[in-house]
């Protein structure tokens, strides 16, 4: 008996051990074959660089080699100059870049540490000394003017930093958005801790569940225009709610958010799908340095402070008796030195809030945990 039962466990481990290798076979095909045919990504990305290259005099310098290169990846592009010394690249992550401007008779230009924004454009002027070209110029891309003068639109970047520096309602970086030049909002919460609407406001409301929100309704407005105006895209892809207008259907966490760029208002054409604001947010992406990241915030009654104020009716002093955990995730870097990147980033939300108190007892309902996964991979054309 003790034979047949030993018998039987082990042709249900080996039957075990088989599913086992086939799930790993399984995943590790699935992973070979989205790394054997990942392509260059750059068409989600809307940031510009173009300016004009001149000799001392102020004339212009046509057919001059410009090179930009991307210093987290290496990514590099190349451009000819035009009759009127002008030159032109698009589509670009945001980030920091070199650029290197070659001709015949010159000294090469070299400009550093040249930062974009996000889905920014940016113009920069490069003079050119007489020369050979095996002397070099070197210059800060810095001390080049933060005005943006490409266009004549009006807004900011947030970066990363800010991002995760700053107090966030829930975690949502949407609640930054009010920060922007020509942005109008007060952040105002209810007493139960939820996001109050502005006047002639409807829909689902504000970050009342973090970035989990069903429909983000971060409420504020671009100079005058309704909330319900305001335009949400992400990696160049429209979130916009087909129900309720001015609400984003997906939020990114704070770890998957590289830089968020608001337009108030003077955007051109391109931007023309809704009269409000303009918010475009780019998540993060790999490069040749490991780089990663996490936080925990840890939301309690005990913490919260009362409002003193009741409004008219004078009643009791309350305060918010949501008990919320919000935490998050990163970890990007390179597969393939200047060939492959990957990013992963992953995100929970849970919250209890009381539902009503009585002669003495309460009764508390527990939300299930949200999760979020931004997985993302990029690959550098040979």
């Amino acid at each position: 008996m003790q034979s047949i039962d030993s018998t039987s466990s082990e042709i249900q481990n080996k039957k075990e051990e088989r599913r086992l290798r086939a799930a790993a076979a399984c995943w590790t095909g699935t992973l070979s074959l989205l790394l054997m045919f990942a392509t260059p990504v750059y068409a989600q990305f809307g940031a510009s660089l173009a300016g004009t290259v001149l000799d001392q005099s102020g004339a212009s310098v046509p057919k001059a080699n410009v090179t930009l290169t991307n210093s987290a990846t290496q990514a590099a592009q190349t451009s000819i100059t035009n009759d009127t010394g002008a030159y032109h690249f698009n589509e670009l992550t945001p980030g920091r870049y070199s650029l290197v401007v070659t001709a015949v008779g010159f000294k090469t230009n070299n400009v550093t540490d040249l930062a974009l924004e996000a889905e920014t454009p940016r113009n920069v002027d490069v003079t050119l000394q007489p020369g050979g070209n095996t002397e070099s110029v070197q210059v800060n891309g810095d001390l080049a003017p933060e005005l943006q003068t490409a266009d004549a639109s009006i807004g900011s970047t947030i970066t990363s930093d800010e991002v995760e520096r700053l107090p966030i309602v829930g975690g949502d970086p949407y609640e930054l958005l009010r920060t922007a030049p020509g942005i109008t909002g007060d952040g105002a919460r209810a007493g139960n801790g939820d996001a109050v609407f502005l006047p002639n406001g409807a829909g689902p409301g504000g970050s009342n569940s973090g970035t989990f929100q069903t429909e983000n309704g971060v409420q504020i407005t671009a100079d005058g225009q309704r909330q319900a105006d305001n335009n949400f895209m992400l990696d160049g892809v429209s979130v916009n709610s087909l129900t309720h207008g001015g609400n984003a259907v997906v939020t990114p966490n704070e770890e998957a958010v590289g830089q968020m760029t608001v337009l108030s208002t003077s955007y051109d054409a391109s931007d023309g799908r809704n009269t409000g604001a303009q918010i475009k947010v780019v998540t993060k992406s790999g490069s040749n340095s490991m780089h990663g990241g996490a936080f925990f915030l840890y939301d309690q009654p005990g913490l919260n402070a009362f409002n003193k104020y009741a409004g008219p009716a004078a009643g009791m002093p309350t305060r918010v008796q949501n008990a919320q955990r919000t935490w998050a995730g990163s970890l990007g870097g390179p597969l393939k030195k200047n060939k492959v990147f990957y990013f992963l980033s992953y995100s929970g939300f849970s919250v209890q809030t009381a539902a009503f108190r009585t002669s003495g007892w309460r009764r508390r309902t527990s939300a299930l945990p949200w999760r979020q996964i931004v997985p993302a991979a990029s690959a550098q054309a040979s």
